[in-house]
């Protein structure tokens, strides 16, 4: 059977001649180096986590946890200073002072929050960043060297993110204030007139909405670009907006298909803790009458630890499948999977 395709290692060309199939593109690492399917980013994601869960996740947990330990620093501190106050405010009528010293260390925590969190999520993001460019070479990566080519971009990274909020926050505030004057509008106007208002501001509103989506995709890349390619914030939303140029539906569709997988499996995950949870403090609690106030004190932090788990085990996620689109679309522009080629042979050429 010799006229078999592929018996003899080659095709048939339709003449009677025979040539041999091209060869499957190189895969170093994560994933082949072609352009990618949306199978090939999720599964590609699924095996960043597989070659280096115990970096991304130790990773996680370190910046999530230096996060929440300067959190309780800042409540603390707060509460010392002020713990005059707070017991005044339960206690009995605050007098002005007082009122004054909650609010500003209540502003003061909220600022500290905001700040940690902000610096905790663009830290994340960069050190996803590295790790998936790693693990698209196939090269090894500690921990510690996670953090070192991390922590230089983080402050780029947060950059990004700010101008991102920004960028994509003033359409939705400005299509908020325009549906609210529609709608004030309106009521002033009369039955006629009103419904014309509150229609033509529920359109607004729409187009705010629909202008922070496209520029939310559109700079969708940039806190990768500034993670991987060094650039800075503004440098790194141009080099977004080129890299997304025609493929903003493609982007925006794998984007939701992310977010859909994330919102179910985290949904698994909360449930399963919260049943395990919510059984052994009622085994252990209620058994015996009426249930004491400590029961709904630790009930509730049971909810709160599986919201930190499941978020914490998913956060990573969306962030590998964002460096594997930047990769793809630069592969698709640029022709980046040949760097990519040459930089994975030159590093297993090289000694480790």
């Amino acid at each position: 059977m010799s006229g078999y395709a592929g018996w003899d290692g080659g095709y048939g060309n339709g003449y009677g001649g025979w040539y041999a199939p091209p060869p499957p593109p190189p895969k170093p690492g994560a994933i082949p180096l072609r352009p990618l399917a949306v199978g090939d980013i999720l599964s590609g994601a699924f095996s960043v986590i597989g070659r280096y869960g115990r970096q991304i996740y130790g990773f996680t947990f370190a910046i999530l946890g230096i996060t929440f330990l300067a959190l309780g620093i800042a409540v603390g501190l707060a509460y010392l200073l002020v713990h005059s106050a707070v017991h005044a405010a339960f206690d009995s009528s605050p007098t002005g002072g007082q009122v004054a010293q909650l609010v500003v260390a209540g502003v003061t925590v909220g600022l500290v929050a905001v700040l940690t969190g902000l610096y905790g999520m663009a830290a994340l993001q960069a050190g996803y960043a590295v790790a998936t460019s790693h693990a698209v070479l196939g090269k090894p990566l500690t921990l510690g060297e996670l953090w070192r080519q991390a922590h230089p971009r983080v402050l780029s990274v947060l950059g990004v993110q700010v101008l991102t909020g920004l960028l994509v926050g003033v359409p939705v505030i400005l299509g908020y204030a325009l549906l609210i004057g529609a709608v004030v509008a309106g009521v002033t106007a009369g039955s006629g007139a009103g419904v014309a208002l509150a229609l033509l501001g529920i359109l607004l509103f729409l187009g705010g909405g629909a202008c922070a989506a496209f520029f939310y995709i559109r700079f969708g890349m940039a806190p990768t670009a500034a993670a991987l390619e060094g650039q800075p914030p503004v440098a790194a939303l141009r080099r977004s907006w080129q890299l997304v140029q025609g493929s903003w539906w493609r982007v925006l569709g794998i984007m939701l298909l992310v977010v859909i997988l994330v919102g179910v499996v985290n949904q698994i995950i909360q449930t399963v803790l919260m049943l395990i949870g919510g059984f052994s403090v009622s085994a252990a609690t209620f058994s015996g009458g009426a249930p004491e106030p400590a029961t709904f004190i630790i009930l509730l932090l049971v909810i709160l630890f599986a919201l930190a788990v499941s978020s914490a085990l998913t956060t990573p996620f969306p962030y590998l499948v964002a460096t594997l689109l930047y990769t793809d679309l630069r592969i698709r522009q640029e022709r980046f999977d040949l760097t990519l080629a040459e930089a994975a042979a030159s590093a297993a050429a090289s000694p480790r």
